[in-house]
């Protein structure tokens, strides 16, 4: 795959980037759902507490009520399916892209209110919606979004008509074929029409969801500060709520085939570093990249780094690291990236003394062809 170059010239700038995920997974849904949550609590003793895998220190008291898993636990339950992988994927670049069957793209910058749609390559860009776009998923039509991060809406991607779905959704949620799961207040619950039914066995503040082959994980802050870069991983089994432990030190998780995905302190320096950990021989790479953010289609990781004098936009699959393309810019960075149908887009903010700008590429997984989709002063 030959390397691209683009330039862009920036003269000042600090980058500053807001945490968070979502995507879309086509599946049947309604308003309301047929499956209404059963709320399940732990059990009250209290089991001794796992080591967590970073030292031998103790758990926080909410988490030492559950079972401790291992990632191979995970991995065992089979492959992510690249819908699967995709919608976490954009999941955790804030939600602020979708696609539909055809290809169709719909999209929402970071401080803007609008929403754009267009083909796959910017062809016939228009606003789609004058409202915001965070953590968006389309289903059958419909384009589904958090509003003000607390109420869940939809709206018709034909007829432009729009209906509530479900009030006091935190920003994350999923929606399946068995209905809507949600991040709420105090861990993570079933959306059953009438309201947001909490799993008790779920602790709550746990934030940066990942969805699939009937386990949700998540990260787990706590109350404390410090866990921002390097919160607890835990999973939720959704067959039974069971609710177990993984590890300490993992936050925005992705899966790509065998290797696992995620990024942490590693210094304690405040400074998120992206690694890679092989499921199977327990091999673990730091990418040596501030790429926190990520997307992974089920195969291949892709993710930046940014240097003194540009960005590179970098693909990982089994052990081979190939750069796909570089983007030139000193007070420039990437700060979000999508998947597509066959496609791969990143958002570009260069600095001036004049302000920001922001452009949302597009990069040809078949073709290697490289264009813009929109760009934003």
């Amino acid at each position: 795959m030959r390397r691209q170059k683009w330039g862009v010239i920036g003269l000042a700038a600090m980058l500053g980037i807001a945490a968070l995920g979502c995507g879309e997974k086509k599946t049947e849904q309604d308003n309301g759902m047929d499956n209404p949550a059963t709320v399940i609590n732990w059990q009250e003793e209290t089991k001794d507490a796992p080591d967590a895998v970073q030292g031998q220190e103790t758990l926080p008291p909410e988490l030492q009520k559950l079972e401790k898993w291992e990632l191979s636990d995970l991995y065992e339950q089979g492959a992510l399916s690249e819908a699967e992988s995709v919608r976490n994927s954009n999941l955790l670049n804030e939600g602020r892209f979708v696609f539909d069957e055809n290809g169709q793209i719909y999209f929402s910058l970071p401080d803007t209110s609008v929403i754009y749609t267009s083909g796959k390559k910017g062809e016939n860009l228009h606003v789609f919606k004058d409202n915001p776009g965070w953590y968006m998923q389309y289903m059958d039509g419909w384009l589904y979004y958090n509003a003000e991060r607390e109420s869940l809406r939809r709206v018709n991607c034909e007829s432009g008509e729009e209906e509530p779905v479900a009030e006091d959704v935190r920003a994350e949620y999923f929606i399946t074929e068995d209905g809507l799961y949600a991040g709420a207040t105090d861990g993570v619950g079933v959306f059953d029409g009438s309201g947001v039914k909490v799993w008790d066995s779920a602790p709550g503040e746990t934030v940066r969801l990942m969805m699939g082959n009937g386990i949700i994980t998540g990260s787990y802050l706590g109350d404390s500060a410090e866990n921002f870069g390097n919160g607890y991983l835990i999973a939720y089994r959704l067959q039974d709520a069971g609710c177990g432990y993984i590890r300490k030190d993992a936050m925005y998780t992705l899966w790509a085939g065998k290797w696992f995905s995620y990024a942490n302190d590693d210094n304690s320096m405040d400074i998120l570093t992206r690694h890679v950990y092989n499921l199977e021989s327990g091999e673990d790479f730091d990418l040596g990249s501030c790429s926190y953010y990520a997307v992974s289609d089920g195969e291949a990781l892709y993710y930046w780094d940014s240097r003194s004098d540009g960005t590179s936009v970098y693909k990982w699959k089994e052990t081979e690291k190939q750069e796909i393309c570089f983007l030139e810019g000193s007070d420039a960075a990437v700060t979000h990236m999508f998947l597509g149908q066959d496609m791969l887009y990143w958002i570009f903010r260069t600095y001036s003394q004049d302000g920001a700008k922001q452009t949302l590429y597009y990069y040809d997984l078949a073709t290697d062809e490289m264009g813009m989709v929109y760009e934003q002063e």
